[in-house]
């Protein structure tokens, strides 16, 4: 049932906003890291989004899945550091664009660029850049489990899930 709802999800671009950039972006980062409440509301209402990519993508080991929801949620904090009620992603829509993205990877595609389309579809191109830039350093720390061939799901992931949270209001200024 949840399938056929799926194909049907409309994968409209999100509206033109604001764009967050430089010391602006990099501002909003360091408050969602050091501000636990907000952390957590965007965890909870957050949780169906990334939940439905979890069980989606059977592929990702626990680090993985960790560093998308670590990621995630401090993205869509630097874009929405007020959530309110009215803050309702839909999962399954995006869940229909990171698998529609997944099925159009080229065989020997670079990466960088495939992902650099992803980040301009997303309406925050530098939100969704800064975040691969924190998923690919977190790869290469010491001890990671994070395998370099699942970094593009990776990033295609959290990409999907900001695409999907920049069709709701961002409360930018």
């Amino acid at each position: 049932m949840e399938d056929d709802d799926t194909e049907d999800l409309p994968l409209e671009a999100p509206p033109s906003q604001p764009l967050l950039k430089g010391d602006e972006l990099q501002k909003r980062l360091d408050a969602v890291i050091q501000d636990t409440a907000l952390w957590n509301r965007l965890e909870i209402r957050l949780g169906d989004l990334l939940e439905e990519l979890a069980d989606q993508d059977d592929s990702l080991n626990d680090d993985e899945l960790q560093a998308m929801f670590t990621v995630t949620i401090m993205s869509l904090g630097a874009m929405h550091p007020v959530v309110g009620s009215d803050f309702d992603p839909d999962p399954f829509r995006m869940a229909a664009w990171y698998e529609q993205k997944m099925s159009e990877r080229k065989p020997g595609e670079e990466m960088e660029d495939r992902v650099e389309g992803l980040f301009v579809e997303t309406a925050q191109e530098q939100v969704a850049a800064t975040a691969a830039d924190i998923l690919e350093n977190m790869s290469r720390e010491k001890g990671s489990q994070i395998r370099p061939k699942r970094l593009e799901q990776l990033i295609t992931a959290v990409c999907a899930a900001i695409w999907e949270t920049a069709h709701w209001p961002v409360k930018l200024g």
